[in-house]
């Protein structure tokens, strides 16, 4: 029995990604490679965006994280699925970087653990993961920043 076959021209992908880019000039063009990158292998699709200039990288979870890692050690990773207590030395160790999804992980990140650079994930109405609005009057990280805590990056999901 013939089983199916998906073929992926990862020059279209890089294609993709540089069109992309070309969009916006002063901010970061970043890529999600969580599952796998969708099944179309994590090794495969990251080295060729990264030769391609990527740099910055989402993955859904610790262990795809830490994959990721041992593609590169030169690039950005942050985990989707933010942080919890007993992860925190494998995010040190593998230098990876927590989206912020809870009060519980900005806490968690703010009581004086080694990870300083997170990105925050705010809740645009789709009703998963991220800040809401009341949770962003308690923390206020923009409005009155807090020293320990650099958000490098701002994920707000715009589909439903």
């Amino acid at each position: 029995m013939n089983q199916p076959l998906l073929k992926v021209n990862l020059k279209n992908l890089v294609y993709n990604y540089n069109a992309l880019k070309s969009l916006q000039r002063h901010s970061e063009t970043a890529c999600v490679v969580k599952a796998n990158a969708y099944g179309l292998g994590v090794k495969e699709v990251s080295n060729s965006l990264i030769s391609a200039g990527c740099n910055t990288f989402f993955v859904s979870t610790l262990d795809e994280g830490i994959k990721l890692r041992k593609v590169s050690n030169k690039i950005i990773i942050y985990v989707l699925n933010g942080i919890h207590q007993k992860e925190i030395n494998k995010f040190n160790n593998y230098k990876l970087f927590p989206v912020i999804n809870t009060i519980r992980e900005y806490n968690l990140v703010k009581n004086g653990y080694d990870i300083k650079n997170v990105a925050i994930h705010f809740d645009t109405g789709i009703n998963r993961l991220g800040l809401n609005e009341k949770s962003c009057r308690t923390i206020k990280p923009f409005t009155n920043p807090e020293p320990f805590l650099i958000p490098l990056f701002i994920y707000a999901p715009l589909t439903r």
